[in-house]
């Protein structure tokens, strides 16, 4: 796994982690998308996205991991990054692009597929 160092576990360990990792980040979109639905009013906020619905989901999907990651790196069960990992702000660039650009291709083709497609004229 090139984003983390993880020289030093065995290769189940990288699995298990990994899917608990995968656990996370589903989980994190689900509460990400129900603060969306909390400050839009509804959970219906994915048919027609507004600025601020789409800036918390984003904003929630940028602090909590920056927050867990800014402490799993502190502690001494926590991770490492690599050597050649770029990092900024003592966290590794890889988690903002992250969750800037997969949720918001998600949240875009799951708009688009929510929408009511053309009528044929």
């Amino acid at each position: 796994m090139p984003f983390y160092s993880m020289d030093e576990l065995s290769a189940w360990q990288i699995v298990v982690g990994c899917n608990f990792a995968s656990l996370g980040d589903a989980g994190l979109i689900v509460f990400a998308y129900v603060i969306a639905s909390l400050a839009a009013n509804g959970c219906y906020w994915l048919r027609s996205p507004k600025q601020r619905s789409l800036t918390v989901f984003l904003g929630t999907g940028q602090i909590v991991p920056f927050a867990l990651k800014f402490v799993a790196l502190r502690v001494p069960w926590g991770w490492n990054y690599p050597e050649r990992m770029l990092i900024l702000l003592g966290i590794g660039v890889i988690l903002p692009i992250m969750w800037g650009v997969v949720p918001l291709l998600a949240v875009g083709l799951t708009a688009c597929s929510l929408r009511e497609p053309p009528v044929d004229q």
